[in-house]
């Protein structure tokens, strides 16, 4: 049986130290793209913080999914929201 590929699709070192300490072997593959101009497409009002930080883990995981259709592709992301 073929193990399947897992690519982490952020640069971000401490999701990395999170899967190396689950013991799993991985990839990292960072998505290139501009986050700010996806963010700023969505309506701040209208969305929470959550929604703005899926749609960014979404859109790595869907970057690096087309060229690496076979893995497993992990796309993390997050935000702070200041009130």
């Amino acid at each position: 049986m073929d193990t399947a590929v897992l690519i982490l699709a952020s640069a971000s070192a401490t999701r990395r130290q999170l899967l190396e300490n689950a013991g799993l072997t991985f990839s990292v593959q960072p998505a290139d793209f501009e986050e700010r101009s996806l963010a700023s497409n969505v309506n701040t009002f209208e969305t929470d913080g959550i929604a703005i930080a899926q749609r960014l883990a979404e859109a790595k995981a869907l970057i690096i999914s087309q060229a690496q259709a076979d893995a497993l592709v992990i796309g993390a992301d997050q935000t702070l929201i200041h009130k």
